[in-house]
């Protein structure tokens, strides 16, 4: 009886040995898994861009594009305008603000089925529609424009206006295949010198005919110019965490981010751009 008892104990150990570890891996499986999808500090944020000064208070550092970062981080904003463009694969696209206090945050929804700059250019409303607010230029855009009212000649021509270090600085925009042509590295040159573009926060759109010498002016607007590989850097960025969507889906969402941290595309110049750089 005691061979028997003691037999049997070292089966137990055995089967005690052998079955243990098994049953406590999938125990621990199961329990990470509950714990990663119950969590949501298992999502995180990636920045796309920061405008101002945004502190992580546990490091000190500040908040620079392409950062992680979980939900339950704790920062801390410079300024009340300080805010930032973040995404989530799970959650979505947010902007980043401050909230009570410099150490609350908020987190709201980016803009959806924001429109670019679009429509034909037929007369005077038209373009004084199109050359308003925040006009982003993406390196080099082609406009086609109705030459009923606005014949584009030798002796009919657009001009932009400006003032740069003191002076009036009037610059004859160029045609090409009948479309007017924008080209930041035209513009910013002043006798064949490039000047500092970021300096002129606001162009007015002139055109002249000089049959009859006569300046109309359209309107004025501000010219954004963005830092062409700075911009691919984040929107590769919205991106590399839409790879589940449909470019049209991409398309809406890098329109609304230039739209909120920028301004207001012509749709033509962004669709080349996208196609150019993303082919989307």
């Amino acid at each position: 009886m005691k061979r028997l008892a003691i037999l049997a104990v070292v089966c137990f150990g055995v089967m005690a040995f052998v079955m243990g570890p098994k049953n406590t891996t999938a125990t621990k499986k199961i329990e990470k898994a509950e714990t990663t999808k119950a969590n949501p500090a298992a999502d995180s944020y990636k920045v796309i861009k920061v405008n101002g000064q945004i502190i992580y208070v546990k490091t000190g550092s500040s908040m620079k594009m392409g950062d992680e970062f979980a939900p339950t981080t704790s920062l801390k904003f410079a300024t009340a305008e300080s805010r930032a463009a973040i995404i989530s694969r799970i959650k979505g696209r947010f902007i980043l603000t401050q909230g009570g206090s410099g150490d609350r945050s908020n987190l709201l929804p980016a803009m959806n089925n924001i429109s670019s700059r679009a429509g034909a250019l037929l007369n005077i409303i038209d373009l004084q529609n199109h050359f308003q607010g925040n006009y982003v230029i993406l390196g080099r855009m082609a406009l086609t424009i109705g030459q009923d009212a606005f014949p584009m000649d030798k002796d009919h021509f657009f001009y932009l206006r400006f003032d740069y270090d003191g002076e009036s600085i009037n610059k004859k925009l160029p045609v090409e295949e009948g479309k007017l042509v924008i080209d930041r590295n035209d513009i910013f040159k002043i006798d064949n010198k490039p000047i500092d573009g970021a300096a002129i926060k606001e162009m007015t759109l002139m055109y002249r005919d000089d049959l009859k010498k006569t300046s109309t002016k359209i309107n004025s607007f501000n010219p954004v110019f963005p830092d062409i590989d700075l911009l691919k850097d984040e929107l590769n960025i919205i991106i590399s965490e839409y790879t589940d969507k449909d470019a049209d889906k991409k398309k809406a969402e890098i329109t609304s981010y230039i739209n909120e941290f920028y301004g207001k595309p012509d749709k033509d110049n962004l669709a080349e751009f996208l196609e150019k750089e993303f082919e989307l």
